[in-house]
């Protein structure tokens, strides 16, 4: 069995990352629309949801 080389696997992680901090923020800044809120919609008693704005 081959290990994978330590540089290949940081390299992956951090690439990793960027992708996510990306996806994260486009989401946050509503570039992909509002329609990703509704797991959260869906799960949330309305007593505790609150406004969304």
């Amino acid at each position: 069995m081959d290990s994978t080389p330590t540089r290949q696997l940081v390299a992956g992680a951090l690439a990793s990352g960027l992708i996510c901090w990306v996806f994260v923020a486009m989401l946050w800044n509503n570039y992909l629309g509002k329609y990703w809120l509704w797991p959260n919609v869906a799960i949330t008693p309305d007593a505790t949801r609150g406004e969304m704005s």
